[in-house]
Parts: C-alpha cells; sequence; structure tokens
C-alpha cells in the first residue's frame, strides 16, 4: 500500500485537540524518576556507555531512540503519523521535504515557543542565526522546527567550495597578490597554461580543472539553483540570460585557449591527483580545513626540488566578476533541523532544548568531541587541549553520535580541537568567513531552492549536459544558450516557476 495513502487517510481521521496541538498534558514519570522521551534519530540508542549515561542523567530523561534509516527516514515519517506513533522530536530536512508543510497543514508538528527558546541563549543564537530558519518565517510565519546548521557562528554558513591553486607558480609568473576578481584570475590560469610554470621547458601544463560551478558563482551566475528576479520571482538560475551568457562566455575562451580541462573532469580523486602531479595549476575544491598542509605533503614528496619553505597553494573562496567588482559566493547553508509532534508535551520540549543549548555550549562541546576531562582529555597550560586517545570518539563511545543534535559542530573543529592546527583554524576560519560575507550579495532564494511540487518533480531537463555542450560549441554562445532556453521552456519549464512561486507565497 502506498505510504501517501496511508498518510492522507490518518488525516481524515485525527481530530486533534487544542491541548495536543499546543503540547498540553503531562506524561507519566518513569519508573526511575526520569522524564520520558522519544526521538528520531540515525542511531540505535543512547546509553549503556558512559557518555550516555551522562547526557541520561545530567538532564534526567528515560530516552528512547526510534531509528531513522536514512535512506528511506522520510517515508518512516509518514508511517509514525499513520500509526499516530511520532516520537516527540524528529530529524530531518524540513524546508526541503514535502511531508514538512503536510505535516505543518495537518497539525501533526507542533510550534516551539519563542520565549521559550530564549531562555537558551546558545539555542537562541543558533536560530536567530540561521539564514533557513529565518527564511521560513516568511511562510510558516511561526517556529517550526530547530535549527540543525553546519555552524552556529557563520564558519560555514555557505557552501564551502572555492579554488585551490599553486602560489610558487603564480609568482614565479608574476602574480604575487591573491586574485580576487575573475579577470585577474583568467591571466593567472592562462599564465599556467602558456608560460611554462614548473620550467621544465614543454607545454605540458594547464590551467584550472574540476566541477565548475563555483567558478559560475563567481561570475555571478546559479544555474544550480533559484533565484530572485527584480519582478519579484524565483526562477532557475540557469534562465537568467544576462549573467549565464556572460559566465558561459567566460568558459567558452578559457575552454577554446586550453586553459579549462578539456575533460571537464569531476572526479574529485582524479582532479586531486591532476592538480598535486602539477598537470593543471589550480582547481575548484571543497575546502578542507586540514588540506592545504596535505596538498603541499604530495607535491613535495613528488617534487623534491620545490622550495619547501614556500607555502605553494593558495586558496580563494569569493570573487568577483571583474576588477573592483562586487564578490560573490554561492550560499548553501545546511537545512537540517529537529521537528516536535503535536503530542510533545511542553515539559518534554524544554527539557530537549535545554539539553541543545548545553551541548551547543563550550562545555558540552567539548564533551561532545573529546568526551570526558581526565580520562579522555586534559587542558594544557597555555589553555589549548590535549586529547589521551587517538581513535574517533564515536568509536570509544558509540554514544556520542548523538552529540550531532544540535549542529554539524564544524565550528569544534576549526576554533578548539586539538586535532587542527592552529595555522589550519586560522586559514579555515579566514576562508568561511569570506564566503559567507560574499554570499550575501548572491540573488540566490534558498527555500525556491528546495519547495519541492508536482510539476517540479515531474520535470526532466538535465542542464547540466546541456551547458556543457555550449562551452564546448561552435556556434555563437548567444545562439545556443537561447536554444537551450527554448528547449527549458518546451519541456515545461514555466510551469514549474509557477508552481513553486505559488508554494512559497503560503
Amino acid at each position: 500500500m502506498k505510504k501517501s495513502v496511508i498518510f492522507f487517510t490518518l488525516v481524515l481521521l485525527f481530530n486533534l485537540s487544542t491541548a495536543n496541538v499546543f503540547g498540553g498534558g503531562s506524561r507519566q514519570q518513569a519508573a526511575d524518576g526520569k522524564l520520558p522521551v522519544t526521538i528520531g534519530y540515525w542511531m540505535q540508542q543512547v546509553g549503556g556507555d558512559p557518555w550516555g549515561d551522562f547526557i541520561l542523567d545530567k538532564f534526567n530523561i528515560d530516552l528512547t531512540i526510534k531509528f531513522q534509516d536514512w535512506s528511506n527516514y522520510t517515508d518512516m515519517f509518514r508511517i509514525w503519523a499513520a500509526a499516530d506513533d511520532l516520537p516527540d522530536a524528529f530529524a530531518g530536512y524540513p524546508m526541503q521535504q514535502t511531508w514538512f508543510p503536510n505535516f505543518v497543514d495537518q497539525q501533526l508538528i507542533r510550534t516551539i515557543p519563542y520565549d521559550m527558546i530564549s531562555q537558551y541563549p546558545h539555542t537562541k543564537r543558533k536560530v536567530d542565526n540561521d539564514r533557513i530558519m529565518q527564511e521560513s518565517l516568511s511562510i510558516y510565519r511561526d517556529y517550526y522546527y530547530l535549527p540543525r546548521p553546519l555552524s552556529i557562528e557563520g564558519l560555514r554558513a555557505s557552501d564551502n567550495s572555492g579554488i585551490y591553486y599553486r602560489s610558487d607558480w603564480a609568482e614565479k609568473l608574476g602574480f604575487n597578490e591573491k586574485p580576487t576578481d575573475m579577470d585577474t584570475f583568467y591571466q593567472i590560469i592562462r599564465a599556467f597554461t602558456y608560460n611554462d610554470p614548473d620550467g621544465n621547458g614543454i607545454r605540458d601544463t594547464y590551467g584550472i580543472t574540476g566541477p565548475l560551478h563555483p567558478l559560475y558563482s563567481f561570475l555571478n551566475a546559479y544555474p544550480t539553483t533559484w533565484i530572485n528576479t527584480s519582478g519579484g520571482r524565483a526562477i532557475p538560475g540557469y534562465l537568467e540570460e544576462r549573467t549565464m551568457i556572460s559566465a558561459l562566455q567566460w568558459f567558452r575562451r578559457a575552454y577554446d585557449e586550453g586553459v579549462l580541462d578539456p575533460e571537464l573532469t569531476t572526479n574529485r580523486t582524479a582532479i586531486e591527483l591532476m592538480f598535486t602531479s602539477g598537470v593543471f595549476g589550480s582547481y575548484v575544491a571543497v575546502f578542507d580545513y586540514m588540506g592545504t598542509d596535505r596538498l603541499k605533503g604530495i607535491i613535495l614528496d613528488s617534487n623534491p626540488g620545490i622550495d619547501a619553505n614556500h607555502e605553494l597553494i593558495g586558496s580563494i573562496a569569493a570573487m568577483s566578476p571583474q576588477r573592483g567588482g562586487t564578490r560573490y559566493h554561492i550560499p548553501q547553508p545546511d537545512g537540517g533541523g529537529t521537528v516536535f509532534s503535536y503530542n510533545c508535551s511542553n515539559e518534554v520540549m524544554d527539557r530537549l532544548l535545554e539539553m541543545d543549548n548545553w551541548l551547543l555550549s563550550t562545555e558540552g562541546q567539548l564533551f561532545v568531541n573529546m568526551g570526558f576531562e581526565g580520562p579522555d582529555w586534559v587542558r594544557n597550560q597555555d589553555g589549548t587541549y590535549r586529547m589521551l586517545y587517538t581513535e574517533p570518539i564515536n568509536t570509544r563511545y558509540a554514544s556520542a553520535y548523538f552529540g550531532g543534535f544540535p549542529a554539524w559542530l564544524y565550528d569544534f573543529n576549526v576554533t578548539i580541537s586539538p586535532r587542527v592546527h592552529e595555522r589550519n583554524k586560522q586559514l579555515a576560519i579566514e576562508w568561511y568567513r569570506e564566503a559567507d560575507t560574499a554570499s550575501l550579495n548572491s540573488p540566490v532564494n534558498l527555500i525556491a531552492n528546495w519547495t519541492s511540487t508536482p510539476e517540479r518533480n515531474a520535470f526532466v531537463f538535465d542542464y547540466n549536459a546541456k551547458l556543457a555542450e555550449i562551452i564546448t560549441g561552435r556556434d555563437s554562445v548567444e545562439n545556443m544558450y537561447r536554444a537551450f532556453v527554448a528547449e527549458a521552456n518546451a519541456n515545461g519549464v514555466q510551469r514549474v516557476i509557477d508552481s513553486v512561486n505559488r508554494a512559497i507565497s503560503r
């Protein structure tokens, strides 16, 4: 039986009282005096090891986990709803998935009172700083989920892809400053292709390889996401003619001049190999806060004649299309979050908010990521930390998976973790803040990007492949792009646009 049929049949049978909808009523205490709580989560249980037992005791809860398999967890939500068996709270990607507006409309999930959130400063800061949460308020006009962001401090609030490049090559060829615009960057990667940066007397180097979408955003074009238009409507970014034609012309020139990887390689392992072996002078990458040292080590191992004292590798998080222009970076906050079912009491919600707040604190972050002071880690005299074990904490304590309840915890890795060198922490912070600031300039509509409609789900149009054909084509970019738009319209993209704009103006 289709689960959607089960779900909507259930909706007709629900007759929820006001007390249920707003978390009224109370529940019996467990036999041990702890508050019974059920949570949907991607693990089997919390407890049975020192880490989990500490959490249960600290917050005086008797916690039952309802396992969510990532392969079908949205179906599980509907099955639980059909059986009137929703846990008090469960984790998903609310603003990206069709179950969420359905559950809101049918009052299967409850709101989170902001005055309750405000009692907990770390949780309040997380909620107030979360872009998706704030945009959702314009649609739902209340707090229907608790965000689980990549970062609570904006260190990774945007897509973290950008460019690594051989700064030693660039300096050898006369480019001593990190590029901030795509015109200057093009001069650098063209020089990588034609000016023998490795000094071997052979033309065997190229400019850039890797997936193209971050480069599009540096050119203020966004084919992979939805954007706002001056008329107030959201559209797929690949339909914005002015910026798309300009970006495609940049790529066509790079392709025709042999600067751009002719294979348009997207395999990450192959891309990194071509960069570290000296085939390409730059590549599009996902920034890794320990990556620059690792990449430098590979280059030095394979090229013993290189000056080991040179940084060798530069990184670029945002650029402007032309000199002196506005810098851009595509925003891509994580849309994860926790919702609370209609029958979750205020008492349980408040306890979970208290736990969320503590897990986000410095004390909580140390516990989540490192375990217990003394047995697992110690404080150094200079205020830093030293871990006393080498395995992942989730191996040491299985319950520690639950530490991801409030956030994905990238902040810890780039600010506190003793396993990351201080230099790399600073590089990471600079990268994330640069990307985040530039992403505020983009026209991307995150809610439209994630809104699901029947028309959108049925729409088939492989824009990536078709844009690649324009980049590698022989007819003019303008002619090929306009034929591309005509094909999208013929396939029904305008019906998709209408349906998404209706949905986000609910």
